[in-house]
């Protein structure tokens, strides 16, 4: 299942992909605090890892023999997220990353797992409108 971070999503027994374009608060965060050198910093390791991983989606689409090159930068990116800061934005996010860790990259485990929940969104807007 692929969803956003809503918690009762949380509740479902079964594999889940964190849609990841719902962590664009990330960014708006950003926007709201430009001179936060710390938080741009941790955006900066984010970036290391999330800019090559969607390159090889972009690439090579959703398979996994691909995209077995990400694994070595996200063992990175979860060492460098598990070291506690004094920034509250840092914090806020380091712990949404641990709680969510075993859902943010399902869709590097196997071939044809979308990592965000457009098509989803899409085929259910006309039901919702």
């Amino acid at each position: 299942m692929v969803s956003d971070f809503y918690g009762g999503y949380d509740t479902f027994a079964c594999r889940q992909q964190k849609c990841l374009v719902h962590l664009r608060d990330i960014n708006e965060d950003l926007w709201k605090n430009p001179f936060n050198q710390e938080y741009e910093k941790f955006l900066a390791k984010g970036s290391n890892l999330f800019v090559p991983v969607f390159d090889d989606v972009y690439k090579y689409g959703l398979k996994k023999r691909h995209l077995e090159s990400t694994r070595k930068p996200l063992i990175v990116f979860e060492k460098t997220i598990n070291v506690n800061s004094t920034c509250e934005l840092i914090e806020k996010y380091r712990k949404r990353f641990a709680r969510y860790r075993e859902s943010l990259f399902t869709f590097l485990e196997g071939d044809g797992i979308p990592w965000n929940n457009n098509m989803t969104e899409r085929a259910i807007r006309h039901l919702a409108i």
